[in-house]
């Protein structure tokens, strides 16, 4: 038997519980509960007996359906899939991943853990003052380019002026990509800049850019007099 996860969820005011264990070999299940206010509002539960019967079985195998299991979980809560209450009760089912591929996913992320993150997204365009923003972003590992799933992506301004804004947050979706949207404030007595950053497990990465000043409207003509 491997240890669980438990892992609190903020989401629109509502702390969620979830919590995931492996129920041991004598009932080869991975148990994911989730909590609201003390009571169990979900339960999500996969057999793995299937994999104890296949060569190469291997403990660490069961510890990455564990930690899918609890991601998945947390991922619905932060996509809102428990507002409208608990979801239909689900049977325990079997991995539909052959051994083989959970073995290269459980390499793959552990190539992850070690590799520093970067972001990537437009860095040609310019940023303005009062201007309304829509950025696709990705987060990938740097040396591999695989996406990052989960990642914490915020979106900063700092300024001469202020004290340092959040416009806005969300998290990277199973392609390691996500789309901010918010509004660039206006400094009309200083100067600003956007923070991009990302932030994974111990891992972070930032990037800055200089706020452009709106352009200043000109003055109208003024009428030449007519010659009388």
């Amino acid at each position: 038997m491997l240890t669980g996860f438990n892992t609190d969820v903020k989401h629109n005011g509502k702390v969620y519980h979830v919590q995931t264990e492996d129920k041991g070999a004598s009932n080869p299940v991975v148990e994911t509960l989730i909590y609201l206010g003390g009571e169990i509002i979900e339960a999500r539960r996969t057999s793995y007996k299937d994999l104890l019967e296949k060569r190469g079985f291997q403990p660490l195998l069961i510890y990455r359906l564990m930690e899918q299991q609890h991601k998945m979980a947390i991922a619905d809560i932060r996509e809102g899939r428990f507002e409208s209450g608990p979801l239909p009760a689900q049977p325990p089912t079997s991995p539909t991943k052959s051994l083989d591929e959970v073995i290269l996913e459980y390499l793959r992320a552990q190539a992850q853990q070690r590799e520093a993150i970067q972001l990537q997204y437009d860095r040609d365009r310019t940023f303005q003052e009062g201007s309304s923003v829509e950025l696709p972003v990705s987060v990938t590992t740097e040396k591999s380019g695989q996406p990052v799933a989960g990642a914490h992506v915020v979106a900063r301004v700092i300024s001469t002026v202020r004290p340092v804004m959040t416009l806005w947050e969300g998290y990277t979706d199973d392609r390691g990509q996500v789309v901010a949207r918010f509004r660039l404030p206006e400094f009309p007595d200083g100067m600003g800049a956007l923070l991009i950053q990302a932030f994974y497990q111990d891992r972070a990465v930032e990037e800055k850019h200089l706020l452009m000043k709106a352009p200043v409207p000109s003055p109208p003509k003024k009428k030449s007099a007519g010659v009388g």
